[in-house]
């Protein structure tokens, strides 16, 4: 557990490569039936794998799988949101369009919270009323394509330090379509992350400031910037997620008053320094994910995909604890059984993606985690929750212990 669990005087938690270590680690402590509180069991590995692979020759008859993003849910019901958005806005420059597109990719991450279980978008463009995930980019798009985070009115699809840092609830609620109050604690939740970004990347300017301005975008254009192959590494881009949006995400870990993200003390009682810690980084992942198509539209293809996070959310511990894979002990410390279930679940989540890749004599680079996710186990995880919502309401609460509302848990 030497670098699952880290601490001040080790490695930075921060860290792409600690982090790599961290999932290294986890893997083996599960294979080992090292947690206190979780149980791994190899048998059902295999068959696991065989439905996932049904699943994704399901959702992909060719096999061509693009990777899990926000951008699925902009380009549903065959709708080119961005495109659309884009083409009346008119883009003088392609760093221009890189800058917009990154931009609302990070938001979109941003918008991932938990929000009434019973709340719907009607979409503008399609007409389609959406849920869940999908109703939360989409909302999250049509509210930056209206301006609400540029200070320009003449350059709408834009965010900037000085209008994210006054976002309100109202402007909110009216964007994500709460009615009667609905969603009053979640529209407040959210106009806060909003705010917190713009304060944040207004004292970071090192990172994200250029001649246009303050922008979140501006910490994946100084990358793109500074490329000389046509790959960026996805250590690279997490690393600088790390550095630049970590604080972000309040409510875990603190480090020498650092804040860590989703990173979590393993007891209730000591929450600082010498605390255990575990590591998810769900949040700083969906960022990566999300700008895995800016960096594409422009010529960039991203490699080393599987240094991403694996998934470590309720999804995926219900269809890891259905399907038999892990099985779990009542009682515990619940601040220790969430760290726990949600390692485990990181870690049998690269087990079950090893084990699908040998089943299609494929590596990493063909089949990364991101795509295993989009065609397989994101649908499983999906219906599960409709067919076994209790199974899904027990984990969802116990995973979480203290309702921080920025995980992006949902399916």
């Amino acid at each position: 557990m030497d670098t699952a669990r880290q601490n001040g005087n080790k490695p930075d938690i921060l860290s792409s490569s600690v982090f790599r270590e961290v999932q290294k680690d986890l893997e083996r402590l599960l294979l080992g039936n090292g947690f206190n509180t979780v149980m791994f069991h190899p048998h059902a590995l295999n068959a696991l794998a065989d439905r996932i692979m049904e699943q994704m020759q399901k959702s992909y008859p060719d096999m061509q799988i693009p990777p899990k993003s926000c951008w699925r849910a902009l380009e549903g019901q065959n709708v080119d949101r961005f495109g659309v958005l884009a083409s009346a806005q008119g883009f003088a420059t392609e760093t221009d369009f890189f800058r917009s597109a990154s931009d609302l990719a990070i938001l979109c991450a941003l918008a991932d919270i938990r929000l009434p279980a019973d709340w719907t978008f009607l979409d503008p463009m399609s007409g389609a009323r959406l849920e869940g995930v999908s109703a939360k980019s989409v909302a999250t798009a049509v509210m930056f394509g209206s301006g609400v985070f540029s200070s320009d009115p003449s350059a709408p699809m834009r965010a900037d330090a000085y209008a994210l840092s006054r976002v309100t609830a109202d402007e909110v609620s009216a964007g994500f379509q709460f009615e009667n109050g609905q969603g009053a604690n979640a529209a407040n939740a959210l106009a806060r992350q909003f705010r917190r970004l713009g304060e944040l990347i207004a004292i970071r300017t090192d990172l994200f400031e250029d001649s246009d301005g303050i922008r979140p975008g501006n910490i994946a254009n100084k990358l793109r910037s500074e490329l000389v192959s046509p790959n960026i590494d996805a250590g690279v881009l997490l690393d600088a997620v790390f550095d630049g949006l970590t604080a972000i995400w309040d409510g875990g870990a603190v480090e020498k008053d650092r804040i860590l993200g989703d990173v979590w003390a393993s007891s209730l009682e000591n929450t600082n320094e010498g605390a255990d810690l575990w590591s998810f980084h769900l949040p700083a992942g969906a960022v990566c994910l999300n700008l895995i198509e800016p960096f594409g539209w422009t010529g960039f293809g991203m490699i080393s995909l599987d240094v991403l996070p694996a998934p470590s959310d309720t999804g995926h511990a219900a269809l890891f604890k259905e399907s038999g894979l892990l099985s779990r002990t009542e009682g515990a410390d619940p601040t220790l059984a969430a760290c726990e279930l949600r390692a485990a679940t990181m870690a049998a989540s690269k087990l079950v993606a090893s084990s699908v890749r040998q089943k299609l004599e494929v590596g990493s680079d063909t089949l990364p985690m991101a795509c295993l996710i989009e065609a397989g186990t994101q649908p499983m995880c999906r219906k599960l929750r409709l067919e076994k919502p209790q199974l899904w309401s027990d984990l969802d609460k116990m995973m979480d212990p203290r309702g921080v509302h920025w995980l992006p848990f949902g399916a």
